[in-house]
């Protein structure tokens, strides 16, 4: 199994396309600020939709040393405000 660290997670587009694709992964850790999409995040979890993995609030705070050679997939949204 792999091991996904979920960057500017939005509604966890990219974790839920590596589960549809049949890629079976364990989230380490989904980073969102937006509030919303955090609880959209936690509805998907609760669901079934997207595994269960910490939601850290904000990157610029994040500590990230302890997934040192953990990590096999970085996904990112960019983050999209600056471009809606």
């Amino acid at each position: 199994m792999l091991t996904e660290l979920s960057l500017f997670t939005g509604y966890g587009g990219f974790s839920l396309s590596l589960k549809l694709a049949g890629i079976e992964t364990q989230v380490a850790a989904y980073v969102e600020i937006d509030p919303y999409c955090q609880r959209i995040i936690q509805a998907r979890i609760r669901d079934g939709y997207l595994p269960w993995a910490p939601i850290i609030r904000d990157i610029r705070s994040a500590e990230f040393r302890r997934l040192t050679g953990m990590v096999d997939i970085l996904t990112a949204g960019l983050p999209c405000p600056p471009h809606s």
